[in-house]
């Protein structure tokens, strides 16, 4: 990829993360307002369980794709970085990732493999046993019965985390360029160290 397509790339998920946090910024302000519970009772649904600010942040990085859920992840298990209701709430990115639906699943599988999964497994099961921000693992029966567990990556997971990377450092140089003195807290430091 030239460095002219690797740029409108960062600007596209710039744009769509920026869109996301908006989105996410809006709903936490319905929220505050009670705009939200408001508009349940206007249609006559329940009212809703409030939405906290760390059950907003956490839906916003499951959103934002599966490099935003692992620096989710490593806030959550660095001691003292983030609130306690912050850290408890993202905690809940370790193991409650939603799973890539079952016709993505099967893509990925026909892909790597050459075929039509019936090709390969007698028996697979659609629900999956563990979905993580990276892959997601399924219980399935090989043609000659031995039970077998399935690791499945999710769709494109190495170009969005090439692609979230860049423009993290893009971002974190821009802020050094501009303020000096965020050098001080070195940012770009736990982007060079997250391991995925």
């Amino acid at each position: 990829m030239n460095r002219f397509s690797r740029y409108l790339h960062a600007i596209g998920r710039m744009l769509e993360v920026n869109a996301t946090i908006l989105w996410f910024t809006l709903v936490r302000l319905a929220e505050l307002l009670g705009l939200r519970r408001l508009w349940a009772v206007v249609r006559g649904h329940p009212r809703p369980d409030p939405l906290t600010g760390p059950v907003i942040v956490r839906k916003a990085l499951e959103a934002l794709g599966p490099t935003y859920i692992k620096f989710g992840q490593l806030a959550a298990s660095s001691s003292g970085f983030l609130p306690d209701r912050y850290s408890l709430e993202l905690s809940k990115l370790l193991d409650e990732v939603p799973p890539v639906p079952l016709t993505e699943v099967r893509r990925v599988i026909e892909e790597d493999l050459g075929g039509p999964l019936e090709t390969f497994y007698a028996e697979f099961d659609p629900t999956p046993l563990a979905a993580a921000s990276i892959a997601q693992v399924h219980c399935a029966r090989l043609p000659d019965g031995a039970e077998v567990v399935v690791k499945v990556q999710r769709p494109g997971i190495s170009e969005t985390i090439e692609r979230d990377m860049h423009h993290m450092r893009m971002l974190t140089r821009t802020l050094e360029t501009l303020f000096p003195v965020v050098r001080l807290a070195h940012p770009t430091r736990p982007i060079e160290d997250l391991k995925v």
